[in-house]
């Protein structure tokens, strides 16, 4: 998969907003949000980086934007609550998933750690 940096520029709102949280997402999953910068985010998005304060007010925003987004990923993944369901069941489901919930645990990691 090439980086978004290496593609095209995005154009509008909506294509600039995801290619900022893809860049953040991605960004933040191998880093930790601490040791990411806004120019990191934009350059990686091929985008200029006054565009995370425009499209997203501060980086903490985006990085609640990311954050929102993978736990409503992680919920899809899990589905519905079964009251007969307990963490131990849900473990294989979540180290499975290879999208929202690795990365979600992941930025969790790095910023507990």
């Amino acid at each position: 998969m090439a980086k978004p940096s290496q593609q095209h520029k995005p154009r509008g709102k909506e294509a600039v907003r995801s290619a900022l949280t893809a860049s953040a997402t991605q960004l933040f999953a191998e880093k930790g949000p601490s040791n990411v910068s806004v120019r990191d985010i934009a350059k990686h998005a091929n985008v200029n980086h006054g565009l995370v304060h425009r499209h997203f007010g501060s980086k903490e925003a985006l990085v609640v934007t990311v954050m929102n987004g993978l736990a409503e990923e992680v919920n899809e993944t899990l589905g519905p609550v079964r009251e007969d369901e307990g963490l131990l069941d849900l473990l294989p489901v979540l180290l499975q998933d290879k999208g929202g919930a690795a990365a979600h645990w992941r930025i969790l990691a790095h910023e507990l750690l």
